[in-house]
């Protein structure tokens, strides 16, 4: 998750988490209203969430490259791929979905 952060613009975020749940759940946390991937909403998945200052270069042709203070991943537990991104600055509350492993970094102020 380190290599995705600095691929986003920050190598050194402030913390990085985990929790274990659905594709679908995680989904829906990291991007509330987007469109499910059909049967793998229900396969197990990870939702990571990365605290930093964050830059994505994909933008529209004369558009601004998105910034954020939060990256929310999604990641499928049979093949470790990603299947789901996205950038904000709302932090996404992960004790919901059950224990949160700190991946990286110290602890949420």
């Amino acid at each position: 998750m380190l290599r995705r952060a600095e691929l986003a613009g920050d190598a050194h975020p402030e913390w990085v988490r985990a929790v274990a749940t659905s594709i679908g759940e995680a989904r829906q946390a990291a991007a509330p209203g987007n469109a499910g991937y059909g049967g793998l909403d229900g396969e197990p998945g990870y939702l990571v969430v990365m605290k930093g200052n964050f830059t994505l270069a994909h933008h529209p042709p004369g558009g601004r490259p998105s910034t954020g203070q939060y990256v929310a991943a999604v990641i499928s537990a049979a093949t470790f791929r990603l299947t789901d991104r996205s950038l904000s600055d709302r932090d996404v509350p992960l004790d919901r979905y059950g224990p949160v492993s700190l991946l990286a970094g110290g602890e949420e102020s």
